[in-house]
């Protein structure tokens, strides 16, 4: 829906390519996130924690971190297994924060503030 909502935003200054990245986007697909945008674009890529650590998107300028992830987690009513979000630990806040400035200058907006991201746990519960 976010991606949808962007593609057809025409208040921008400039056009927006975007890029789901997630599990469940064939790999190919996940590949044209490592591409540079197209000509006269800027790309976005919606990314779940899956960028955490595994990718690099080389030219990656922002990062906007919601401090949401979601997983498998037990479900408070049922105890059944189920698809939940969750808050991210700050060791995943750090991860997201170096999503960007790996390969040139970049920045990493957190969605949050210095006080709720002092009062995440240290790591992240099991799924």
């Amino acid at each position: 829906q976010m991606a949808d909502q962007l593609q057809r935003d025409r208040s921008l200054p400039v056009p927006l390519q975007v890029l789901p990245l997630h599990s469940l986007v064939p790999i190919e697909d996940q590949d044209r996130c490592m591409q540079p945008a197209r000509q006269g674009h800027c790309k976005v890529v919606l990314s779940t924690n899956i960028a955490e650590s595994s990718v690099t998107i080389p030219d990656a300028d922002y990062a906007l971190d919601t401090g949401l992830r979601r997983g498998i987690f037990l479900a408070p009513r049922s105890g059944k297994p189920a698809l939940l979000s969750r808050w991210i630990s700050q060791a995943s806040a750090k991860q997201r924060a170096g999503r960007t400035g790996r390969v040139r200058p970049g920045t990493c907006l957190h969605l949050y503030s210095k006080r709720f991201h002092d009062n995440l746990l240290d790591h992240d519960e099991t799924e």
